[in-house]
C-alpha cells in the first residue's frame, strides 16, 4: 500500500451486505441466530493488489456520532477470512447471536505494514425470532465468543502483552502458539487453563530454543477450549 491515504479513500463507499439466516434449533433449546456478513475485497493500493487483514466488529448499540467510541467498546468477529483479491466477495458467518434483535457491523482493513483504514459504511440487519425479555439470561452461546489481539502490533523490540477472551462461564483450556509463514513452531505462549473474561498474558519474545525472535511476520494461533483464536503479528527490529 502506498499510504494510509490511499486505503482510507479505497473504504469510502465499501458496503457490508448481510443476510438473515434461519437456524434450526431443537425445540428443547432457546433459539439461537446468525446472521451472515458480506463484502467486496479492496486492494492493499486502490483497488489493486490485496488487502492484509480485517477487523470485523458488531454491537447491538447504534454507531452514534462517534464511531471510534463505538468501535473500541464493539466486539471482535471472530473467524474473519484473509482478504481476497480486490473485488472479490469476501464474508463470515457470525454465530451466538441473540434472537430478534438488531446489530450493528463495522469493517476495518490494513495492509502488510498494518497502516489501518478508516472505517467503512455501518451494515445492520435483525435477528430471526422473538428478543428475550429485559434482564433474561443470554441464550447458550451469546457469550461464548472467544479472542485473541496482541498488544502492541506492529511490535517494537521488547515483550508482547496478549489480550485473550475467553468465552462462556467456565474455565478453559488455552494453548496458543506463535508460528512463522512455513507454519513451522516459533514459540509457545499459552497451555493452561484460564478464566472466563478477559486476561493479559506477556510473551517474552522468546522462542522455544531460548533464543529471541526475529523481526518479521508471524501467525499466533491457538485453542479456547473447543473455539480457535488467531493474530497475525508483527515484529519490528
Amino acid at each position: 500500500m502506498t499510504s494510509t491515504r490511499h486505503t482510507r479513500r479505497m473504504l469510502a463507499t465499501l458496503s457490508l451486505a448481510i443476510v438473515t439466516l434461519c437456524c434450526a434449533i431443537p425445540a428443547a433449546a432457546q433459539s439461537d441466530a446468525t446472521l451472515l456478513v458480506s463484502w467486496t475485497a479492496t486492494g492493499d493500493d486502490g483497488s489493486n493488489g490485496q488487502a492484509w487483514q480485517y477487523d470485523l466488529r458488531y454491537s447491538t448499540s447504534p454507531v452514534g456520532s462517534s464511531t471510534a467510541t463505538w468501535w473500541n467498546q464493539a466486539t471482535h468477529v471472530v473467524g474473519v477470512p484473509q482478504p481476497s483479491t480486490s473485488g472479490v466477495l469476501d464474508s463470515v458467518l457470525v454465530t451466538g447471536l441473540s434472537p430478534g434483535t438488531t446489530y450493528y457491523f463495522v469493517l476495518r482493513v490494513a495492509d502488510e505494514a498494518l497502516n489501518w483504514s478508516s472505517y467503512s459504511n455501518v451494515g445492520s440487519a435483525q435477528t430471526t425470532g422473538t428478543a428475550p425479555p429485559p434482564g433474561s439470561p443470554p441464550s447458550p452461546g451469546t457469550e461464548d465468543t472467544s479472542d485473541l489481539r496482541a498488544f502492541p502490533n506492529p511490535a517494537p523490540s521488547g515483550p508482547i502483552r496478549f489480550e485473550l477472551r475467553v468465552g462462556g462461564t467456565e474455565p478453559r483450556l488455552v494453548r496458543i502458539r506463535v508460528y512463522d509463514l512455513n507454519g513451522h513452531v516459533i514459540a509457545d505462549v499459552a497451555d493452561t487453563t484460564y478464566p472466563s473474561g478477559i486476561t493479559s498474558i506477556t510473551w517474552d519474545r522468546l522462542a522455544t530454543s531460548g533464543n529471541p525472535v526475529a523481526p518479521g511476520y508471524y501467525e499466533v494461533l491457538g485453542t479456547v477450549g473447543s473455539s480457535r483464536v488467531r493474530e497475525r503479528l508483527l515484529l519490528l527490529p
